[in-house]
């Protein structure tokens, strides 16, 4: 099984973090406004990050075995699980194929939109988000992405293309919350309620973010993951 880095702050309830596309430390900010209440773990996939080196060919499946290996033999009992952008779509497909792990879901900026569910497209949309991102973010990206190598990114990419997490959201009754910016020129607001259009599903829209938002924007993106979790927390009492 390929390994897989992990960086874990706080103390409580256990929240698991899955990251964008080869890159992660974007989301520290959100995981340590979480940890202020929760002992929170954010992953580092196969090859990327602070993780060992991997084959380049890894995936979706293969990046989600390895997450489901480490939760299995290191967490004790259900967790939130959340993920943002490429990591969403791992914590979707993690939460249908291993229901006993996950006890509720946050789905961030997901992709890929059936919209844009072709190479071409995906780039054409690529490009008009990369403008509305802040310039800081592409620099503060690069080691990480250059770290991985673009053989890796492509290949999460092209499995990216060939999932669905509309169909494993189908697979699985755990409570799923959804947020995005409105000014995701990746993933939209439709495709985004019909993934929270479920049994207790909520869809939020932060006002005018684009895609990877929790950069500079990660009080949203802490408070639905803090606001899902209250409301598990409160379940669990009745």
């Amino acid at each position: 099984m390929r390994e897989i880095a992990v960086r874990t702050v706080g103390d409580g309830p256990r929240i698991v973090m899955l990251p964008g596309l080869a890159v992660s430390r974007y989301l520290r900010r959100t995981q340590d406004m979480l940890a202020t209440g929760a002992t929170v773990s954010l992953i580092d996939l196969p090859g990327t990050g602070d993780a060992p080196d991997a084959p380049h060919d890894l995936g979706v499946a293969e990046d989600c075995a390895a997450v489901s290996a480490w939760l299995r033999s290191t967490v004790d009992g259900p967790v939130l699980l959340t993920g943002h952008s490429y990591g969403a779509l791992l914590a979707a497909r993690l939460a249908a194929e291993h229901s006993d792990l996950v006890s509720a879901l946050v789905l961030a900026s997901p992709t890929v939109d059936p919209a844009y569910r072709s190479l071409p497209r995906l780039l054409v949309r690529w490009l008009i988000d990369s403008r509305r991102e802040p310039r800081a973010l592409r620099r503060f990206q690069r080691p990480e992405q250059q770290r991985a190598g673009m053989r890796r990114m492509l290949s999460m990419v092209w499995s990216s293309l060939a999932d669905d997490p509309q169909r494993w959201l189908e697979k699985t009754g755990i409570p799923v919350t959804v947020i995005r910016g409105c000014r995701d020129a990746l993933s939209t607001r439709e495709w985004c309620e019909s993934l929270a259009h479920r049994p207790a599903g909520q869809c939020r829209t932060v006002p005018g973010v684009p895609h990877a938002f929790p950069f500079d924007h990660p009080e949203p993106y802490a408070a639905a993951v803090r606001d899902a979790l209250v409301r598990l927390m409160s379940d669990g009492k009745r």
